[in-house]
């Protein structure tokens, strides 16, 4: 590679970007930021500039909100602040862009999905969460109130560590169950079969699961009906049958 007069290899260019992907997160004080505080005496909006470490510490009832106007470019550089509440705020921040609010959702999903600007993030890029990191994705599945939209968009991810946790989910919807139960990996099929609100369909379906693990975890639920006991009773694996029997000596304990 040739720039101006001088060479650079390819090894030095791949070194500058190997740098650059790795390089330390900048000290707060490089980049202030512009923060909004309100004054309940004079009924005005005080901008303010300052390091993100001052903001930190001030008291809570005091410290100030990022000003509404930051630009995108403004509020990428404060994600790399070492101040958590100050990322917590670029995380809710509606000029925020996508690619940020991807790197921040994993350790702030509730404001990522709070995020005002989201719904038009998503209609401008369709599929966006599911450029995200798979990490991020998980932090957001796991969030209780998830949307639907997000647990619909995300059953179409290629990675078993989403699904698995897709089929976690407590609201999980039915349609998305019935799609999961017939999962190529196991380990889905699994976590379906463990739900404690388990539809029969899906109930007869995973009972002659072609897998020993999906039926162990059939085995496992309390209160079978007899027709599925039977059958389970029959089944080719002893392991099986063994916690069907402790199941059921279980559920007679208790």
């Amino acid at each position: 590679m040739t720039i101006g007069s001088r060479k650079i290899s390819a090894a030095s260019t791949a070194f500058r970007l190997d740098f650059l992907r790795n390089r330390p997160r900048p000290p707060d004080e490089l980049f202030p930021g512009r923060y909004r505080r309100d004054d309940p005496v004079a009924f005005h909006a005080e901008v303010i500039v300052c390091p993100a470490w001052e903001v930190a510490r001030m008291p809570p009832d005091q410290q100030p909100m990022l000003d509404m106007c930051l630009p995108a470019t403004e509020l990428a550089n404060l994600s790399l602040s070492r101040d958590a509440g100050v990322r917590r705020a670029v995380a809710a921040h509606p000029n925020t862009s996508a690619f940020i609010l991807g790197t921040l959702a994993a350790e702030f999903p509730a404001q990522v999905l709070r995020n005002p600007a989201l719904p038009l993030l998503r209609l401008a890029q369709p599929g966006l969460v599911l450029r995200w990191p798979v990490i991020a994705l998980l932090a957001l599945i796991r969030q209780a109130d998830a949307p639907d939209w997000l647990l619909r968009q995300v059953q179409a991810h290629r990675s078993v560590e989403v699904q698995v946790a897709l089929a976690s989910h407590p609201r999980l919807p039915k349609a998305l169950a019935d799609v999961l139960s017939v999962h190529p990996a196991w380990l889905v099929r699994a976590r379906i079969a463990a739900r404690p609100e388990l539809p029969a369909d899906l109930l007869r379906r995973l009972l002659h699961d072609p897998d020993d693990s999906v039926r162990l975890a059939v085995a496992s639920r309390p209160g079978l009906g007899t027709a599925e006991r039977a059958s389970l009773g029959r089944d080719p694996s002893r392991f099986v049958q063994q916690t069907l029997r402790q199941t059921r000596y279980a559920a007679v304990d208790t």
